[in-house]
């Protein structure tokens, strides 16, 4: 008998992870099983945000935002929020949570 725990799969990772930011802002994170994702950072009128793809390593997330076009740059300089880029953004995957490596250290649970 192994002493491991199971591995974690695509379909144990994706769905609607939500948190608070530093600002008590609210966080939060759409993993769709198409290895997509969708990221808002909500906060009074406005709202920041970004998409991409990410993969699973392990029982790591990666995160990867798509690059804007010109005209998606441009809709951007006059919105409200901002676009956040999320370049190999690590997160430790948890049972029903997810953690953010590095500077800002974001924690996102599984709802």
């Amino acid at each position: 008998m192994s002493c491991k725990s199971p591995q974690l799969t695509s379909s144990s990772v994706d769905g609607k992870f939500v948190g608070k930011g530093e600002t008590n802002s609210n966080l939060e994170l759409i993993l769709t099983n198409d290895n997509r994702f969708q990221y808002w950072e909500r906060f009074g009128h406005g709202s920041d945000y970004t998409e991409g793809t990410w993969e699973r390593e392990n029982d790591m997330l990666i995160l990867n935002s798509k690059s804007l076009s010109e005209y998606e740059q441009a809709l951007e300089g006059i919105s409200s929020g901002r676009w956040i880029s999320f370049e190999n953004s690590e997160w430790k995957i948890t049972r029903n949570e997810l953690v953010e490596l590095g500077n800002n250290k974001r924690r996102l649970k599984r709802r």
